[in-house]
């Protein structure tokens, strides 16, 4: 529940009705959804508006990609980058370990003393 208030903001009613609409061709079907369900069924709305709206943006560039003007980057890359989805949300600690074993160092001072 707490999502489709993040994403109800995000776009306008307009645009989710149109979707709705587009999809279903019948508002009354959408309407008699329980609650839950109906909450649902605007957030995967939005996130399929949102990833239009991506797509269109690659679309753009992929012109600029195929000529090396830009780096070619394959569509769910680029979705992730600009959703933040290729962001590490885990603890600062953990991202830390990870990187301290990757390089089999026992703390930071290994690596600020340059024993890599």
């Amino acid at each position: 529940m707490a999502k489709f208030f993040q994403v109800i903001g995000r776009f306008d009613q307009t645009e989710l009705t149109e979707l709705l609409l587009t999809r279903y061709h019948d508002m009354n079907y959408v309407m008699s959804l329980p609650v839950g369900e109906f909450c649902e069924l605007i957030v995967c709305a939005a996130d399929k508006i949102q990833e239009e709206k991506i797509w269109q943006q690659w679309i753009a560039v992929l012109p600029f990609m195929y000529l090396k003007q830009l780096k070619f980057m394959p569509f769910r890359d680029f979705y992730d980058v600009l959703t933040g989805a290729n962001i590490d949300r885990r603890p600062e600690k953990e991202i830390i370990q990870d990187i301290l074993d990757a390089h089999g160092m026992k703390s930071l001072e290994d690596f600020k003393d340059g024993n890599i």
